[in-house]
């Protein structure tokens, strides 16, 4: 087997494929159900059936051998070295930002799969510019042709790149109007007037958020005692879509839990909490960063993990989005984070985890569990789905597990704390519940809406009255939707 420095070249026909393949995925579909949608979760992807007739004829052009990783390796999202390969991981870690497809996939025993953390969800873009021509003058400032120019990068040389320059000595750097970096020759220059000059640079991009987002053309396999795991690559603590709250009432500053999938727990205080946000069906946020308690913040939310199988996806081991507990004196939990995947067949008896984190004890709040969602042809996996409510002053409220077959009309969401009291929310149909909005005209089999933190029923005719009873709380309930 070959380590990642051995990889094969697969030429130049690979990149076109990919990035046809990847247009095919971006495909927009009607948004799903969501719960305050975020701007971030306008991403997503066509359902498999779209593009499994292309399948067959991209298998074509990637190569039958494999690369095995048997060494930590970071792949950026900017490296695409390793697209359209089969690529097997054991006995280390491989780390994966953004988009990347591969041929096929293996994690096994004492491998790692998982994606960078960022403290705020985004990853920062840095790109570099070389041998960039400007005419520099005394007295009229040349502008880089691009914003976020990181100054300390700067580098101006002749034409022949023999004769590099000196800021402050040759030329100054400053700012104009609108933010962009320009050059001014100083009056003891000595570059000519007027002349052309070649100028390198880095400069910032649009960052890019954190999360693996994996398509495998082919079949994907977790073996038993390998793992794809995101637990807290999240927002960092305070941060995020429901981040936790620090309240103080006649007591030390104390941390709420983070809400993702469900609200976050209270802490001592009994003050705000994190609140639930994301896609029920098609979630790809992080999980969200436990409360600050008067020692530090809380925990981080969990990772992102979106995977496109084209075959068969089969995890023994395990594929984890946990949020982090607060260890800061009463600081709140991270919440879970977000796992979706979609495949033709489902099989394993691994594990699915996007529980929340604990708050710090006693005082700090649990953080919710995250958001499942897991999309197939077919399912023979006994796996065990779990996004549970961490613990804390106030457990943290569960998160949302939701499983759909192709080609059926409603999916189904378990909605389960492991038997334990925690925050009650659940809200199927969070822009339609809102009090005072009116009714929605949808078919009786849909449920009802839950407030957060009450056991009520918004007034929608013909819902299932039951629907709301200790959802969230310590009861499993799954309904259609």
């Amino acid at each position: 087997m070959r380590g990642c420095a051995s990889k094969r070249s697969v030429g130049t026909v690979v990149p076109v494929y990919y990035k046809r393949y990847q247009e095919l995925l971006m495909i927009r579909i009607p948004r799903a159900v969501s719960a305050n949608n975020p701007e971030s979760m306008k991403q997503t992807f066509s359902f498999l059936h779209l593009v499994l007739p292309v399948t067959a004829s991209l298998l074509c052009a990637f190569p039958a051998g494999a690369i095995t990783f048997t060494t930590d390796t970071v792949v950026s999202f900017s490296n695409t070295n390793f697209d359209g390969e089969n690529i097997i991981v054991t006995n280390c870690t491989l780390t994966v930002d953004g988009l990347h497809s591969f041929a096929s996939l293996q994690v096994l025993n004492g491998a790692t799969l998982a994606h960078s953390f960022a403290p705020n969800g985004l990853l920062e873009n840095r790109r570099t510019i070389t041998n960039e021509p400007q005419v520099l003058s005394s007295t009229n400032a040349a502008t880089l042709s691009n914003g976020d120019v990181v100054v300390s990068t700067v580098v101006v040389q002749d034409l022949s790149g023999l004769v590099t320059y000196t800021n402050g000595a040759d030329y100054v750097i400053g700012l104009d109007d609108n933010g962009m970096t320009t050059l001014l020759l100083t009056t003891n220059f000595t570059i000519a007037e007027g002349s052309t000059n070649l100028v390198a640079y880095d400069y910032l991009d649009t960052p890019v958020t954190a999360g693996l987002r994996l398509i495998v053309i082919g079949d994907a396999f977790v073996a038993q005692g390998g793992t794809v795991n995101v637990d807290g690559k999240g927002y960092d603590g305070g941060l995020g879509y429901g981040d936790g709250a620090g309240q103080s009432a006649g007591s030390p500053l104390s941390g709420s839990g983070a809400g993702h999938g469900g609200d976050g727990g209270q802490s001592a205080a009994l003050g705000a909490t994190g609140t639930s946000y994301d896609s029920i069906q098609q979630p790809v946020n992080l999980g969200s960063g436990g409360g600050r308690g008067y020692e530090g913040v809380g925990g981080a939310g969990g990772g992102s993990v979106r995977l496109v199988v084209g075959g068969n996806l089969r995890v023994e081991g395990m594929v984890s989005a946990n949020g982090v507990n607060g260890i800061n004196e009463r600081s709140g939990g991270g919440s879970g984070g977000s796992i979706w995947l979609t495949c033709q067949n489902l099989s394993g008896a691994g594990v699915f985890s996007a529980n929340g984190g604990d708050g710090e004890p006693s005082q700090g709040g649990g953080g919710a569990g995250g958001r499942i969602s897991l999309q197939f042809a077919a399912n023979s996996s006994s796996a065990l789905t779990q996004a549970h409510g961490g613990n804390g002053y106030v457990r943290g409220g569960a998160g949302t597990v939701y499983s759909q077959a192709d080609g059926q009309l409603t999916g189904q969401v378990l909605v389960d704390n492991g038997g334990k009291s925690g925050m009650q929310q659940f809200s199927l149909w969070p822009s339609q519940c809102q009090p005072g909005e009116g009714t929605r005209p949808t078919p009786s089999t849909k449920p009802c809406c839950c407030r957060p933190g009450a056991l009520t029923r918004h007034p929608f005719p013909a819902h299932n009255e039951n629907c709301c009873s200790d959802l969230g709380r310590a009861g499993r309930k799954r309904v259609n939707v």
